[in-house]
């Protein structure tokens, strides 16, 4: 009886899920090439700080607190739209939707929610912050005295 009710519904339900979940893989694409770009303007920083004793590690920890707290509120913001997008939907309700009356945004969907942000933070977050802790310390150090000395 649940496929005779929800067989319509159904396709589009999964066309709609492949659709978010595209968009959430370019988003995160999209935010770790921001993420490598910043590390790059950064990379004096982390020179800096791994020359007064800062060790690799601590280098990709900060890193990937950074990413991490990006992405809890990326999912904090995209759950609260959820929350609208819902509420919105059961007050407008339209036709051919069967149950929408039932529709509901449970802990399950968020927690699940949390946890995707928190590993697609980490996961996209891991190669910008790998990529700034391997630096050449002299390399960097001297192009730094460079461009402080003015050049010449």
């Amino acid at each position: 009886m649940l496929r005779q009710v929800t067989s319509r519904a159904r396709t589009a339900m999964l066309v709609l899920l492949g659709a978010v979940a595209f968009v959430l893989l370019i988003a995160c694409a999209n935010v770790a090439n921001l993420l490598l770009a910043r590390a790059a303007v950064r990379r004096k920083e982390f020179t800096l700080r791994t020359a007064l004793g800062a060790g690799r590690g601590r280098v990709i920890r900060q890193l990937l607190t950074e990413s991490a707290l990006l992405a809890v509120a990326a999912g904090t913001i995209g759950v609260a739209a959820a929350w609208a997008a819902v509420r919105w939907l059961v007050a407008s309700a339209p036709a051919g939707i069967p149950r929408l009356d039932e529709v509901s945004l449970h802990w399950g969907v968020l927690s699940f929610a949390l946890g995707v942000s928190l590993f697609s933070g980490f996961l996209f977050g891991a190669l910008p912050a790998v990529q700034a802790s391997r630096l050449d310390l002299n390399e960097v150090l001297k192009e730094s005295g460079r461009s402080v000395a003015g050049g010449g």
